[in-house]
């Protein structure tokens, strides 16, 4: 299979490049058989199969037969004939086979696409024997070239088989086995593409139409993949062709997929022939050419594999995670994200496509949480997987296991379960409740924690629903019960409570007469019994559907009207179905809602009237639709046909760019200055944090405005402040709790300046640190521990200090670092401070608690750099690294997983010269002066820059051999760096395109599932 192009022209003037002939070819599925011995009065056949070569041997049909290509297959009926009567009579024996539907039984009289008699039937003696006659009767199966014909169009035919024997003696014998005959595809493919006359540079202006037509009776997809062309001159890259579902999609478009070495699918369905007339689908192509180094005649190959939809039943699973699940014929099937092993597939590898979990086929449940995982068997045993930290596995450790493992703490059946970000909840078979894991806010209703299943009380349960923080329980004379946080109304109970605030005792939700209740992460749905629909809980992305972005503090009509029949909900968004169909509102931040666009919907919108089934994950949908096909619409991080977005080594960002003078990672984007004064934004958009004056995320570098002036920059979770050559300090991004400092708590997606004259700015989490001109320390934001320093907390509604509010009068501080809920600074004299809350003892004073103003951790070292990380610290004195706070991965360098409480040096190395931490799943970054950069923590999705083969490391390890790296920030699971000479990359994951190399999978409108159970 070859493909060719020529390009005509030189390398320096205008040239011109005609591609044609790509050939493309695909292959088919491969064939089994299976064994039956059955035994007679003799003449004995003693044994019968159904196979696709000659005697069985090599493919036993157990698993079904399955015609490819519109060709003719040839099945065998083979086995083993014994006559006792002896040689004469076994060779005079007389054989006669037929095969035929099973529906149609073993009257059938003529040849036909439902029945076939065979009289060819070849014999041979088995030489260990003279009464033993081998036989063989093969025939073509050519009903699938008919597309019209009788049984089901998806569904596999069962087929059936007969071998009947007499032997001279006129002795009998005959003996039946049945077999599937399983999707029939034929699918035609055209020969290749021609591209056209392009010059150098050029783009197509139009896509190639390339369509797939098929002639058989089931539904089919593709995988594609190619390589390079190699040209007379030069070579053009594989991944120059592009192709997508759509003939108006521009060759840039974020629906328009590059060419790969490695098979990815298409997700194009192929829809059956129903008529004489063969159907087409296409997939559209368009090609780039570069400005130079290619000419003359190109050479390469494309393949086109052929793959069957599945038609098997399958349960799917999702919850407010990452992976989602589903149960085929009791098998159970995980796909999704799995860096704590929350697949159970025995490693913590990210997966494309559903991947079976072991060979056990008696699962009856499963529930996914945000990086674990629960699951029943048919006999009502518990087991669980994945992050174990916080003992939400029950396995009465925090541990985490990438296999599935029994929970065996309590004795007896389990029959219902719901996993939530770090906590669990189960209901026995007696109907008890049973809750365990991660209980800071009272999620597991009652006090103190478990990493194995507490009973809360004696009542008897029916429901459990493990939200973010906080839970919904139904009580069996149906009391709806809700504990937890409740800093959005989730709880129902018409208030607002700090985020830091625990709600461990059940509140009984004021509502009855409900049909079903469906939950997100913040929100809850009830389907009435009258056909309206209520909501409460948070609705900032228009989730509770009332036509507003308000939160919801008790249960409320949302306005609809009635004739509902059905409600689910994910994430943030949510879906009912009525008679005409299912609507669809809430967050559409990656296209979840599947409405072709990414705008949020504050109100039902309609989404058709062909589906099935509506099945939201956390930020994706899934669709079983009325042909029997299956879709997916929103996030790729869901998005079955999407590639997982990571870089487990650094990538350059802007090709050669360089002069970049500082890149800041946030949450999941990334803000960066060049060193001609212009600011620059990519990655995730969702509080319009990258300053573009919208909220749609970008994959690529975008610049902020047409400002020249900028020189500094620092970022928050979600948040950005620049400084200008005039000392004027700007900020955008989310505003919760006042995190922009600009005395609201409205999100701004463009930069609002704030008041004052800056001289220094540093970064906070959800709020931020500057220095006035009069050299005095200022904050802002989030202030439930006292992070801010300003000697209180803020506990009551907005939870923030929303203007920049002065610290102290001291005029010598250096630097600031603060992060979840704790902050480090140093003086101009080496001092080291640190102040707010002291979890895990990450202020560094032998965990004397929280800190409400700057406390002094040591004078006795040269401190020249900070990092405050989630639950840890990192700081450098005298060349010297150190570490103190939490150290479930590793993250403090140790050697080991136990945590620290005051400065502990890492090492004996004395050449450190900057630190940096992850802002959430405890990552660690060192620079050394040589210019080698070193990490150290967890490795989920190559957050390190390390292979995702290693899960963590506990100990400074190089992240590859280069030795001019002079600055590092990380985010949550991505990293950016800097070298000496301006070039800035990026590692880690890229989902929403906060590596800026122009890879984000979204989609806003439904792409075809299809899996193959």
């Amino acid at each position: 299979m070859t493909l060719h192009t020529k390009i005509v022209g030189t390398l320096i003037s205008a040239a011109f490049l005609l591609i044609v002939g790509i050939v493309l070819s695909y292959t088919g599925a491969a064939d089994v058989a299976t064994t039956v011995e059955i035994t007679n009065e003799p003449p004995t056949i003693d044994s019968i199969r159904i196979a696709t070569t000659a005697f069985g041997v090599d493919n036993i049909a157990s698993a079904g037969i399955t015609p490819v290509v519109g060709l003719d297959r040839i099945v065998h009926l083979t086995g083993t004939i014994t006559d006792l009567n002896g040689k004469t009579s076994v060779a005079s024996s007389s054989i006669s086979a037929l095969f035929y539907r099973t529906s149609k039984t073993d009257t059938c009289l003529a040849d036909m696409n439902s029945c076939y008699h065979i009289t060819q039937c070849d014999v041979s003696y088995d030489t260990a024997s003279e009464v033993e006659l081998l036989y063989n009767c093969p025939t073509p199966i050519a009903y699938h070239t008919d597309a019209t014909d009788v049984g089901s169009r998806y569904a596999s035919d069962n087929w059936t088989g007969t071998i009947s024997v007499v032997d001279e003696g006129q002795g009998t014998a005959s003996s039946t086995i049945t077999t599937e005959v399983n999707a029939l595809l034929a699918l035609n493919i055209p020969d290749g593409i021609d591209y056209g006359t392009l010059s150098l540079g050029g783009i197509s202006s139009s896509p190639v139409d390339f369509p797939l037509t098929q002639r058989g009776n089931t539904r089919a997809d593709v995988f594609v993949s190619g390589g390079d062309m190699d040209c007379d001159l030069g070579m053009l890259e594989g991944s120059k062709q592009r192709y997508s579902l759509s003939g108006t999609a521009a060759y840039d478009d974020v629906a328009t997929k590059p060419l790969t070495e490695i098979p990815v699918q298409a997700n194009l369905v192929v829809p059956f022939q129903v008529t004489a007339s063969p159907v087409a689908t296409s997939l559209y192509w368009r090609i780039a050419i570069p400005q130079v180094g290619i000419k003359g005649n190109c050479i390469g190959s494309n393949t086109i594999s052929l793959v069957a939809l599945s038609n098997k039943d399958a349960t799917f699973y999702t919850g407010i995670g990452n992976h989602a699940a589903a149960i085929v014929e009791g098998g159970l099937y995980v796909w999704g994200a799995n860096q704590f092993g929350q697949l159970g597939l025995g490693d913590n590898n990210n997966r494309l496509h559903p991947t079976r979990v072991g060979t056990d086929s008696d699962w009856s449940a499963v529930a996914p949480g945000i990086y674990h995982t629960l699951a029943i068997k048919t006999n009502g045993d518990l087991y669980a997987w994945g992050l174990g930290a916080q003992g939400q596995l029950g396995q009465g450790n925090g541990t985490n296991y990438n296999t599935p493992q029994q929970v065996t703490a309590i004795v007896g059946a389990w029959q219902k379960i719901s996993a939530g970000s770090h906590h669990s909840l189960a209901i026995h078979s007696d109907g008890t409740l049973y809750t365990f894991g991660y209980n800071a806010f009272g999620q597991l209703g009652r006090s103190g924690t478990a990493n194995t299943p507490i009973a809360i009380d004696a009542n008897l349960y029916t429901q459990v629903h493990a939200g973010y923080l906080h839970s919904y329980v139904v009580r069996s004379d149906g009391t709806v019960l809700s504990f937890g946080r409740n800093d959005s109304g989730q709880l129902c109970n018409g208030e607002i409570t700090p985020p830091t605030q625990a709600n461990a005792t059940p509140y009984a939700i004021p509502i009855s007469n409900y049909a079903k209740i469906a939950t997100g992460l913040q929100h809850i749905i009830f389907l009435m019994q009258d056909g309206t629909v209520r909501a409460c809980g948070q609705g900032g992305s228009g989730q509770i559907g009332n036509s507003s972005t308000t939160n919801v503090l008790t249960p409320t009509d949302i306005g609809a009207g009635s004739g509902w029949l059905n409600v689910v909900a994910g994430l943030g968004h949510s879906a009912a179905q009525k008679a005409d169909g299912w609507y669809v509102w809430g967050s559409n931040q990656y296209g979840q809602l599947g409405l072709a666009d990414f705008v949020n919907r504050t109100a039902p919108v309609f989404l058709g009237s062909t589906i099935d089934e509506l099945i939201p994950a956390a930020n994706a949908t899934f669709l079983h639709m009325a042909d029997g096909g299956s879709l997916v619409t929103g996030s790729a991080i869901m998005n079955e046909q999407a590639a997982f977005a990571w870089r487990e080594t650094p990538i350059s960002i802007l090709g050669t760019a360089t002069d970049w003078v500082s890149g800041h990672a946030q949450f999941i984007s990334t803000i960066a200055l060049r060193a001609n004064g212009t600011l620059w934004s990519w990655g995730a958009s969702t509080s319009g944090q990258l300053g573009l004056g919208d909220f749609t995320n970008k994959s690529s570098p975008q610049q902020i405005g047409t400002n020249t002036n900028w020189v500094e920059l620092a970022t928050g979770y979600a948040t950005a402040f620049a400084r200008n050559s005039n000392n004027e300090m700007f900020a955008w991004g989310n505003a919760s709790y006042g995190s922009l400092g600009d005395g609201t708590e409205t999100n701004k997606s463009s930069p609002v300046q704030i008041a004052g004259s800056w001289t220094k700015l540093f970064g906070g989490e959800l709020g931020g640190f500057a220095l006035k001109d009069d050299d005095k320390l200022y904050a802002w934001g989030y202030n439930p521990s006292g992070q801010l320093g300003l000697g209180y907390t803020t506990s009551v509604s907005p939870f923030g200090v929303t203007t920049p509010t002065k610290v102290n009068d001291d005029t010598d501080w250096l630097l600031v670092s603060g992060r979840a809920g704790h902050t480090l600074a140093i003086k101009t004299n080496g001092d080291l401070y640190s102040w707010g809350y002291d979890g895990n003892g990450r202020l560094g004073l032998g965990n004397s608690g929280n800190k409400l103003v700057p406390t002094l951790v040591d004078n006795t070292k040269n401190w020249t750099a900070i990092a405050a990380g989630h639950e840890h610290s990192l700081g450098i004195a005298d060349g010297k690294l150190y570490s103190w706070g939490l150290n479930n991965f590793g993250q403090l360098g140790q050697g080991d997983t136990t945590q620290r409480t005051t400065p502990t040096q890492v090492g004996s190395a004395t050449n450190w010269v900057a630190v940096a931490t992850g802002r959430y799943w405890q990552q660690s970054f060192a620079l050394k002066s040589d210019g080698t950069l070193w990490s150290f923590g967890n490795n989920g999705n190559a957050a390190l820059c390390q292979s995702t083969s290693i899960p963590s490391l506990s100990v400074p390890t190089q992240v590859g051999t280069a030795n001019d790296w002079v600055e590092v920030t990380a985010g949550e699971n991505h990293v950016i760096l800097r070298k000496t000479n301006g070039t800035l990359y990026a590692c880690g994951v890229d989902t929403y395109g906060q590596l800026g190399v122009g890879n984000m999978n979204d989609i806003n409108t439904s792409a075809n599932v299809t899996p193959t159970w």
